[in-house]
Order: structure tokens, then C-alpha cells, then sequence
């Protein structure tokens, strides 16, 4: 579980920084296709896992877990490249940048939205009085 989560997000944080070199008029293109790939991957191998898990027992499907990834990366980690000299901005630059960002209408508006639904959400009286009655 969570050597998983740690996976993915060095593995998100690679994709984000190989998809800054990627050309304006397929900007996204490599992210979106990582995403659609995991999705296919988890939607074929969840009833594999299931079936191997129900026959096999845990045993079979941690070692599978953990070997697909092993055979499958590894031999890619030698072609991976680091650039050793990159450009840096200053901090004042990256907050401008950050700030170009946040003012943009594509980010305030969902950061928006999220926040008036949590600040003006009323609590569901129903559900409140099935945690007090039943849990």
C-alpha cells in the first residue's frame, strides 16, 4: 500500500517534469496517456488479481505485485536521462510564476468552488442521526 503511493507519486513527478519538455501543441498528451494507461492497467488486472487472490492466495498475488514492476522498469531506468545543468529561477520569480498560476481561471474557479462547497455545506440531519443511532 504504501510503498505504492510513494510509487506513484515519483512516478507522477517524472511524468511532470519529461511532460515541461514536451512541444506546445501536444501539451498534456504524454500525461494523459499515463493516466489512460493505469486506468486500462487497473481495469485488467483487478479481476486477475481477484481470481489469482481466490485460488492462489495472497502469496502469489504480492509476489506478482512485485515482480511485474521489477521486470518491467527496470530495464527502462537505464535509458532515463538527467539534465545536470538546469536553468533555475529565482524565488521571486517562482512566486510570480506561482501567482500567474493561481490568477489564472483555470485554477481559482475549481479552488473556488471546492471551497464555498465545504465553507456553505449543511450537515445532512440523516446522516448525522444514523451515525448517533446505528454506529
Amino acid at each position: 500500500g504504501l510503498g505504492f503511493w510513494f510509487a506513484d507519486v515519483m512516478a507522477d513527478s517524472v511524468v511532470a517534469e519529461k511532460a515541461k519538455l514536451e512541444p506546445e501543441g501536444s501539451r498534456g498528451a504524454l500525461q494523459s496517456t499515463c493516466y489512460a494507461t493505469r486506468f486500462f492497467a487497473l481495469m485488467l488486472f483487478a479481476p486477475i488479481s481477484t481470481w489469482l487472490y481466490a485460488s492462489h492466495g495472497p502469496t502469489s498475488v504480492i509476489l506478482l505485485m512485485g515482480m511485474i514492476p521489477l521486470v518491467v522498469m527496470l530495464p527502462l531506468v537505464f535509458r532515463f536521462r538527467e539534465e545536470f545543468h538546469p536553468v533555475v529561477m529565482t524565488p521571486r520569480q517562482q512566486c510570480n510564476e506561482i501567482w500567474k498560476t493561481v490568477c489564472s481561471r483555470a485554477v481559482w474557479q475549481p479552488m473556488g468552488f471546492v471551497y464555498l462547497y465545504n465553507v456553505l455545506q449543511i450537515g445532512n440531519s440523516a446522516w448525522k442521526q444514523f451515525l448517533v443511532t446505528v454506529l
